[in-house]
């Protein structure tokens, strides 16, 4: 009588691939990894991408902003809370570090003024999914989120007048383009979320989310290629500021929260209001109102609160694995 196994198949190197792909394709953070290292590798498709990034992001802050309830724009109890924290942790604390240590510590004026430019962006829709993979008050959150966006329609044109002199940025330009990405995907998503929309449109939603994503940082960071690998001292100090305004600046948001007695979940959100600014609106911005150098910060700072926000969600698995 043969002796049968319980031992599972062997896994061909085929079957590996196809797994390995499968992951890629479907797993956000890792398709965002693969981005950056195309970018790097490759820029051969940034004349294709490249005069999309505004309409994309347009696009995918539309999409992001439809679980957005209505309510929260029109009732003051619900936005007077989330838009003095996050002005205060967005603006204020990570505005401050972007707007005075990144033009310290590097030397190309460009890049300085990249990184004024993204002191001044909201914080990115991507709080939007990684609140819900790490606990953060979602209501408080997405209303930090839409505030904070609304802020930069009045800071952004403040910022080309006084610190650029309104000279080497027009502020008409700015402030259409500003209005492009931010208020007008903020009403969009009001009219998508119309029942009959809503229902031909959620299916395709995270896979046009992913994808956009995707397509936003590969064109960020290849555009900058040759720049970064030209100059690597400009890269460092970059690295150096993106890395005390995420895994420096986070931790201190989230004990002072808790002290001034905001619930760990709203300090969990004001953590992500904070470290996660809109490098991709700060890039689309720096492109097409400076140059694609000023759009090296952004690049920089959305590598980094990647890596931050992973850490957090590592951190969180192991604590529940603990917790079992």
């Amino acid at each position: 009588m043969s002796k049968t196994s319980d031992s599972p198949p062997r896994r061909t190197p085929l079957g590996s691939l196809t797994a390995l792909l499968s992951f890629i394709v479907t797993n956000r953070t890792a398709l965002l990894f693969v981005a950056i290292l195309a970018g790097f590798v490759w820029d051969g498709a940034v004349f294709l991408v490249g005069p999309l990034l505004l309409p994309l992001l347009g696009t995918i802050m539309t999409l992001s902003l439809m679980d957005v309830p209505s309510a929260i724009l029109v009732s003051p109890r619900a936005v007077i809370r989330p838009l003095l924290a996050t002005g205060t942790v967005s603006f204020v604390l990570a505005g401050s570090l972007y707007f005075f240590m990144g033009p310290l510590v590097v030397g190309d004026p460009e890049v300085a003024r990249g990184f004024m430019l993204l002191a001044a962006v909201p914080p990115a829709v991507a709080v939007v999914p990684f609140a819900g993979f790490l606990g953060a008050a979602m209501v408080f959150t997405l209303a930090g989120l839409v505030t904070g966006t609304l802020l930069t329609l009045v800071l952004l044109p403040l910022l080309a007048m006084v610190a650029f002199d309104g000279a080497s940025i027009p502020v008409f330009n700015l402030l259409a383009a500003v209005i492009g990405v931010t208020l007008v995907p903020i009403l969009l998503s009001r009219a998508i979320r119309h029942p009959a929309l809503n229902a031909r449109i959620a299916p395709w939603r995270p896979l046009v989310l992913k994808w956009g994503f995707f397509l936003v940082m590969y064109t960020i960071i290849a555009r900058n290629r040759a720049f970064m690998l030209a100059n690597p001292g400009e890269l460092l100090p970059a690295l150096l500021v993106a890395v005390v305004a995420t895994f420096g600046l986070g931790p201190v948001i989230a004990v002072v929260a808790r002290r001034l007695g905001f619930s760990a979940g709203e300090a969990t959100g004001l953590v992500l209001l904070g470290v996660m600014k809109n490098g991709g609106l700060a890039a689309g911005l720096a492109v097409s109102l400076l140059s694609f150098r000023a759009a090296l910060p952004a690049a920089v700072a959305t590598v980094v609160s990647l890596l931050y926000l992973l850490s957090l969600e590592l951190r969180k698995g192991l604590r529940n694995r603990a917790a079992e």
